[in-house]
């Protein structure tokens, strides 16, 4: 009789179980971003094409997951110069890998609106895991999500290798994003 009555409490309660949503972006309101510096000057630049599958729900974590793919052709900086020595190879050589990779499949909430994934980044075939801090405002069928990823450049062999560390440009750069997404 017990098992009857707990089977039937399961069945019962399996349209509440928490199932996490997926997401599109919306991408005339999301941007991302990268900043640096060259020659102790500050600079800031957009990967104008990218696309990310998102499924995240805040009371399903353990079913949340990304996959965004940036298209390193699309990198821009506003000087042309700096746009054009991206596409080398000592930087991103775009010719031979054309795509950056970030995936995640591991959340955590870390206090209010704030949580951290944890991924792995791939540029130029080198791979790494990285945890990504971001915040995400869920308004009815409408997500923000907004974060910054502090990367050693070194690390994905981006740079002039003949150049001492941080002579010309600084050893970090930040990746920051901020993604509009509608509730598919």
């Amino acid at each position: 009789m017990m098992r009857k009555v707990l089977a039937i409490c399961c069945v019962a309660l399996l349209p509440f179980t928490a199932s996490a949503a997926t997401w599109g972006v919306v991408p005339d309101k999301s941007r991302l971003g990268f900043s640096g510096t060259q020659g102790g000057t500050a600079f800031k630049g957009t990967f104008h094409k990218w696309s990310a599958n998102i499924v995240f729900d805040p009371a399903a974590l353990n079913e949340a997951k990304v996959d965004v793919t940036i298209d390193m052709t699309s990198a821009e900086s506003g000087s042309s110069d700096r746009d054009s020595a991206l596409k080398q190879p000592e930087w991103f050589h775009v010719k031979t890998y054309p795509a950056a990779k970030f995936t995640a499949s591991k959340f955590r909430h870390v206090g209010d609106d704030r949580y951290e994934a944890d991924g792995t980044l791939t540029i130029k075939d080198k791979t790494h895991p990285v945890t990504l801090p971001f915040t995400v405002k869920i308004t009815g069928n409408t997500a923000q999500m907004s974060g910054t990823l502090t990367l050693k450049r070194h690390d994905f062999t981006v740079g002039d290798p003949k150049l001492p560390v941080d002579q010309w440009i600084g050893k970090t750069v930040d990746v920051t994003m901020t993604v509009i997404a509608t509730r598919k």
